[in-house]
């Protein structure tokens, strides 16, 4: 890992009951200097929408982006070939994170003080919309990131306390085997930032 890459990220995902596969997704990629987490999913269910979400998960991975931007132009092209897609990117800095949200995500801060809804805009990527607005979050060492597609109950919200000795995939299975609907795919993604015990470990 990058000696600036501080986050732990991890995720869960189910398909909807009865169906064999997912058109959920989730990645965390890396480049010099750079996380970028993704949560994707794609419109419809079962195998195809799998194959869909293989095919944007793919682009991305593919090439690692060097910004937000690259990463959106990325999953844009890739899920123009498809029925479109929800999506979540975050790059994650150890001090900030941007971020953008255009669909159906939902998205987190939690803080030792409290909890931040990031912001998120309607549309479906692949439709050949404008690049959408991003915004800019400071996290210091500590902060819980948390995303989930619409496959998560819509009454969820994170709590400042409820992750505390847990680990990112801990939290994402919790979340997503306690609050997924069976009509939809589910998927969580969650990084923590842990710069501080980092350094506190080194010494």
């Amino acid at each position: 890992m990058h000696e600036r890459m501080t986050w732990l990220v991890s995720g869960w995902s189910k398909p909807r009951v009865g169906e064999p596969a997912s058109g959920d997704f989730w990645l965390s990629l890396e480049a010099p200097g750079l996380q970028v987490v993704v949560l994707g999913d794609v419109l419809g269910h079962g195998p195809q929408a799998a194959t869909d979400a293989l095919a944007v998960q793919s682009a991305l991975a593919s090439a690692p982006p060097g910004s937000l931007e690259q990463a959106y132009q990325a999953a844009e092209l890739a899920a123009s070939k498809t029925r479109g897609c929800a999506l979540f990117l975050a790059t994650l800095q150890p001090d900030y994170v941007e971020s953008l949200s255009v669909g159906s995500m939902r998205a987190w801060l939690i803080y030792p003080h409290g909890v931040t809804v990031l912001p998120r805009q309607p549309g479906v990527v692949g439709r050949g919309r404008r690049q959408p607005r991003h915004h800019r979050a400071e996290t210091p060492a500590g902060t819980w990131l948390v995303a989930c597609s619409d496959g998560i109950r819509s009454g969820f919200r994170p709590g400042t306390a409820a992750f505390r000795g847990c680990t990112p995939l801990e939290v994402a299975r919790r979340i997503v085997e306690g609050w997924s609907v069976p009509e939809d795919d589910a998927t969580c993604v969650v990084a923590l930032n842990t710069r501080q015990s980092r350094r506190q470990s080194e010494g």
